[in-house]
C-alpha cells in the first residue's frame, strides 16, 4: 500500500486451476480505500461458499487494512498457519501475512510456476520477477534498473505485484478444496468461520452478509 510511491496490489486467483485471473495496481490508493476495493473484488470473484478469502501483507498499513476490512464485515480473511496441515485447528489468531521473511512465500511461488502449478498470464508481474535477487546479506529483495523507463505510474516500484502473486499461491496452498455445498458459507480458518462458530456455541444467529 503506497500513495504515489509504491504500488497498491491485488492480485485475484481462481483455485480449480491455480490461475491468475485478475490483477489491479495503483500507487494512489489509501488502506481504506484498498479495503473496499477489495472488498467489493472479493463479492465479485465470490467462489461456491461465499466471498474470495483475502490474505494480504499485515505490516504497517496493512493493520488500517485489516481493520476497514473487518468494519466492512468482510469476513474471508486469511489467517496465518502453523504446522503442514491446511485446517482451522492450524490457523493461528493473526489475520494476514507478516513480511519479515519473503523468501519462504517467493520461493514457493518460483516452486509452484516451475512446477506449472500456478499459471500468471501477467507480463508485468513476470517482468517483476526477474528483480528479485539476493543482495551481500543473502537477503531476497527486488532491485530495479532505475535507468530503464517503464511505463509504471509509482516513482518507486518493490516488486509488489510478486508479493501479490505469491499470497495469491499462500491461499492457494492453504485453503482446503471444498465440494460446491454452499452450507459452509466462510472458508475453514478465517475471521467469518471463527464468527459463525462463536454464534453457533452462543446460540445466536449469524448476522447477515452486507449486500452490495
Amino acid at each position: 500500500y503506497g500513495v504515489g510511491s509504491s504500488n497498491t496490489v491485488f492480485a485475484v486467483g481462481r483455485r480449480s486451476d491455480r490461475r491468475l485471473v485478475a490483477e489491479y495496481a495503483w500507487p494512489g490508493v489509501t488502506p481504506d480505500e484498498a479495503a473496499v476495493l477489495c472488498a467489493i473484488l472479493g463479492y465479485w470473484y465470490r467462489g461456491p461458499i461465499g466471498p474470495a478469502v483475502v490474505c494480504f501483507e499485515r505490516n504497517g498499513p496493512g493493520e488500517v487494512f485489516a481493520k476497514r476490512m473487518r468494519e466492512l464485515e468482510y469476513r474471508a480473511l486469511w489467517r496465518e498457519r502453523k504446522g503442514p496441515s491446511a485446517t482451522a485447528e492450524t490457523a493461528t489468531d493473526k489475520y494476514g501475512w507478516w513480511n519479515s521473511d519473503k523468501e519462504p512465500i517467493l520461493g514457493a511461488y518460483r516452486g509452484a510456476m516451475l512446477g506449472g502449478k500456478f499459471i500468471n498470464p501477467s507480463l508485468a508481474s513476470l517482468d517483476e520477477c526477474l528483480t528479485y535477487q539476493y543482495d551481500d546479506q543473502m537477503v531476497v529483495k527486488s532491485t530495479f534498473d532505475r535507468t530503464k523507463s517503464r511505463d509504471d505510474p509509482a516513482r518507486v516500484k518493490h516488486g509488489d505485484r510478486v508479493i501479490a502473486a505469491g499470497l495469491l499461491n499462500l491461499c492457494f496452498d492453504w485453503t482446503p478444496d471444498f465440494a460446491p455445498d454452499p452450507s459452509p458459507r466462510y472458508a475453514y480458518g478465517t475471521y467469518g468461520h471463527d464468527l459463525g462458530m462463536a454464534a453457533d456455541l452462543h446460540g445466536d444467529e449469524e448476522p447477515e452478509e452486507t449486500s452490495w
